[in-house]
Parts: structure tokens; sequence; C-alpha cells
């Protein structure tokens, strides 16, 4: 999966300066890819349909948002290496999981 969407964002941003490239390609595949790593196990176990959906809505929303910050932060030549790396391997194992936890159980209780 995650090959076809870099092959797709490779072929479509071909024209878009380098910034927008990483600013599109990051909150995309991200919200992708998040949305359905968190709306997967609530499907697996039977689930409502609104949770299925809640859980896709808040992981993918997740996603993209710590693809943005992730994009900012290696973007920016005003922190240093060491820092830009740190948060390219850390904000994905935390911020998307945070933000889709609360969102979805935010989303399910607004949809009930």
């Amino acid at each position: 999966m995650g090959s076809v969407l870099a092959l797709g964002s490779m072929i479509s941003t071909q024209a878009m300066p380098g910034v927008t490239v990483v600013f599109l390609y990051l909150a995309v595949v991200w919200f992708v890819l998040y949305a359905a790593c968190g709306a997967l196990p609530y499907l697996a176990a039977g689930a409502e349909k609104r949770m299925v959906a809640a859980a896709f809505w808040g992981f993918g929303i997740g996603g993209a948002a710590a693809g943005e910050l992730v994009a900012i932060l290696v973007m920016s030549d005003n922190l240093a290496s060491h820092a830009r790396v740190l948060g390219a391997f850390a904000i994905p194992a935390t911020i998307p999981w945070l933000l889709g936890f609360f969102m979805t159980r935010w989303l399910a209780a607004g949809w009930a």
C-alpha cells in the first residue's frame, strides 16, 4: 500500500516545488496510512460502523497533522540536525496515535 501511494505521489507532484511536495506527500500519505491502521482494529473487532468511521477520521487527521509537523521540522533551518532527526522519528510514533485516540472518542461521542 505504501509503495502505491509513494509512486502516485511521485508522479502527481513532479511539477510542484519541493516544499509543496513534502507538505502534500506527508499530509496525504500519513492521513491514509494512519486512518487505515487506526480503523482496522475497530473493523476487525466488529465495532459499530460509526466507531470505525470515527477511528478512520480521527487517526487520519492525527496522521496528517503529525505529517505536517514533521515537514515543518525537517524543512526548518532553525533546528539542529539532531533535533530534526529526533522529531522525524519520535513524532510518527506518538502524536498521530494520541491525537487519533482522543479524536476518535470525540467524534464517536458527537455522532451518538
